[in-house]
């Protein structure tokens, strides 16, 4: 699930944003949480240089506005962002300059 501000919560959700090479600024996980798929996804996020924050469960609680955070959401980056060789072959590829 994601919300308007690019909130996105829960494991799953989580867990398929970073599958699909989606960017993430920042990972927020309920402070103790460390179980289950959590422990994953914190290490596939400490791998992409992602900030990995402990937050107290209630901030998550009034941050996901009641929806099922399970311990772990993830705020996505706003704009990706190219690199100066992806413009230059983008535009190699379109036939400009």
């Amino acid at each position: 699930m994601q919300n308007e501000e690019g909130l996105i919560i829960g494991r799953n959700a989580v867990a398929e944003a970073l599958k699909s090479g989606r960017e993430i600024d920042t990972l927020l996980v309920a402070k103790g949480e460390r179980g289950g798929s959590i422990g994953k996804l914190i290490g596939q996020c400490r791998e992409r240089g992602v900030a990995v924050k402990e937050v107290d469960v209630r901030k998550l609680d009034r941050m996901c506005e009641g929806a099922n955070h399970q311990g772990i959401a993830a705020y996505a980056a706003a704009h990706e962002y190219s690199t100066v060789e992806d413009m230059l072959e983008l535009a190699k590829q379109r036939g400009e300059a």
